[in-house]
């Protein structure tokens, strides 16, 4: 395991026009990056997020989102223990996740900590995000409902653990999830609508269809069933083995699933009998799938992720380098996101070619949550990942819905909990390894159409042909960037301001500025804001070393509407006189309006 250590930084709470310095022990040259995060970088307010464990009831394991394909590391956060748990994501850029030291996170758009909430035994359910309240189970017997700001709402006592099984939410705010051996249907309210009970430990996460009349779950009874909305018994489907993976619906309610003692990921149609079974090599499938317009992908203990027709004929396989329990996650353009137990993360294109892959400091069993234009992902290294995609020129004023920030310390409302004073850890790694040269393992031949009948079989015969290799194409990445949590704002709310530097600064010394360009043209200096003069000398520094993530402050906006620049400028040292902004070799900004 990759040793992590914890760094302390303090928060920093102010209204832009107040007078008082910022202390900082960063260089002058860190002083530079406080802005807002960049709106080419991370989600708006208004963009897709990922609020549950595949992040839809449905468990498809899938978005519209286009994922990275150009990917920059951002941020990491290390919390006590390992992190199992998949992490949700709401439109205000806050993740959510789960850890196994028994504390509940809530973490802003840099990866700062906004709160968080314990509980008194680990942690292996991942949240669901509703309208007002984020649910999640524990193995203390509970679910949880609590506020945007880490205080409980209320909570349900289920009398037995809620390990792996993660809630699913309904259109009406239903809470679904398993705890051995009952499915429990929760009210919005807290109270319980109904209760089903399987013949063993239930760890499945229940799928439900778009209008939650159909809920499905498996069991450790080699059994899936299918309940109806007063959780009644619809059918059962009867496999060898146990199940442990959440079924994943497709758009017609056939039901794909993995089974761990016969080794077999099943297909079911709608009415409970099965369509297709593909046998993987006499290994545990604990993966739930992910669905795709024509294929479902499944990740295995054989150290495979695989890719199937839904007829169930194999497209393609890749192997990685030891087990898979995460589940694939698939962007919009088809590329799909797993975790291997050989600490890596990996992205492939849609014919099953590497495009990048990411290393971490332990096995990966999470499951990768996919933004608009950024990706997360826990680590057994303790740690939650952060990735953007890369962009050349970020987009300077988009239209954004501004979403308040949540407080830094919560309130929790009684019960015997306690909020602990768990610090982020920045410790920015390498960007991720991209990857030219794919390896496809074991791809048979592609159909262009897949039969419309499926042939049912006990193992579909594979015929296996090599595809060409694809050679993605890398985007260069700028040197570095102003990050902005919110391009558009209201006044009151709370900023998170962060600077990302991607290639090392060599050479001679230079001066450095971090400015505010207000919207009457009055420039201030980032930490004293006090009027600044570019041609009075700055600090000096020499070099800085890249890749470098440095968060750095949290600011109040002040009731002032306009548009403000927020700016790092990068000067020779050699230049005796500045008499323009384009004297300066290195000129990065990003912009924010206030209502």
């Amino acid at each position: 395991m990759k040793a992590t250590g914890s760094s302390r930084r303090p928060d920093r709470v102010r209204k832009l026009n107040s007078p008082r310095f910022f202390s900082s022990t960063l260089v002058v040259m860190l002083a530079a990056v406080i802005g807002l995060l960049a709106t080419g970088y991370l989600q708006d307010a208004c963009a897709t997020i990922w609020p549950m464990f595949r992040n839809n009831e449905s468990r498809q394991g899938k978005t519209d989102a286009p994922g990275l394909t150009n990917p920059v590391f951002i941020w990491s956060y290390t919390t006590g223990a390992q992190l199992y748990t998949s992490p949700s994501l709401d439109s205000a850029q806050t993740t959510y996740i789960g850890s196994r030291d028994s504390h509940f996170y809530g973490l802003d758009s840099i990866g700062a900590l906004a709160w968080s909430y314990r509980m008194t035994d680990v942690i292996l359910s991942s949240a669901a995000i509703g309208t007002d309240s984020i649910y999640v189970g524990s193995d203390d017997n509970i679910l949880y409902s609590l506020n945007a700001a880490g205080g409980l709402v209320w909570s349900y006592d289920t009398a037995t653990a809620i390990s792996y099984s993660s809630p699913a939410l309904s259109a009406t705010e239903t809470v679904y999830v398993g705890s051995d051996p009952m499915l429990y249907s929760i009210n919005s309210d807290g109270a319980l609508a109904w209760s089903y009970e399987a013949a063993e430990i239930i760890a499945s996460s229940p799928a439900l269809s778009a209008n939650a009349d159909k809920v499905y779950i498996g069991s450790d009874d080699n059994t899936l069933y299918r309940l109806n909305a007063a959780g009644g018994l619809v059918w059962s489907y009867d496999a060898a083995g146990n199940i442990s993976s959440a079924p994943a619906l497709s758009s017609t309610d056939t039901v794909y699933v993995g089974s761990i003692g016969d080794s077999n990921f099943y297909s079911i149609n709608s009415d409970g009998s099965l369509a297709w079974s593909y046998l993987i090599d006499m290994t545990v499938v604990v993966s739930s799938a992910a669905v795709g317009t024509d294929t479902v992908y499944i990740g295995s203990d054989d150290n495979n992720l695989y890719s199937l027709w839904q007829d169930g004929r194999l497209y393609w396989s890749f192997t990685t380098g030891d087990f898979i329990v995460s589940s694939p996650a698939l962007s919009g353009t088809d590329s799909v996101y797993i975790g291997s137990a050989d600490n890596n993360l990996y992205c492939l294109s849609s014919t099953g070619a590497l495009v990048w892959s990411y290393e971490t400091g332990n096995a990966v069993e999470s499951s990768a949550a996919i933004g608009t234009d950024t990706l997360y992902i826990g680590s057994s290294d303790n740690s939650l990942y952060a990735f953007a995609q890369a962009t050349d020129t970020p987009t300077e004023t988009p239209t954004v819905t501004p979403t308040a920030t949540p407080t830094d310390t919560p309130t929790i409302t009684p019960t015997p909990t306690e909020t602990p004073t768990q610090t982020p850890t920045r410790t920015p790694t390498d960007t991720p390894t991209i990857t030219n040269t794919p390896t496809i393992t074991n791809t048979p031949t592609i159909t262009s159409t897949p039969t419309n009948t499926p042939t049912i079989t006990t193992t579909p015969t594979i015929t296996s042909t090599v595809l060409p290799p694809e050679t993605p194409t890398s985007t260069p990445l700028p040197t570095a960037m102003v990050l902005v949590s919110n391009p558009v704002v209201n006044p009151g709310s709370t900023l998170t301001i962060g600077f990302l530097l991607t290639k090392t600064i060599t050479g001679p010394p230079f001066n450095a500025w971090a400015i505010i360009i207000q919207p009457n043209g009055v420039v201030l200096d980032m930490f004293t804001l006090k009027p600044v003069n570019l041609k009075k000398p700055d600090a000096k520094a020499r070099g800085l070393l890249a890749p470098l993530f440095a968060p750095i402050l949290r600011a109040i906006v002040p009731n002032a509407p306009g548009r403000y620049e927020f700016a790092v400028l990068f000067f020779d040292q050699n230049i005796k006189t500045i008499k323009s902004r384009s004297q300066a070799f290195l000129d990065v900004s990003s912009f924010v309006t206030v209502q």
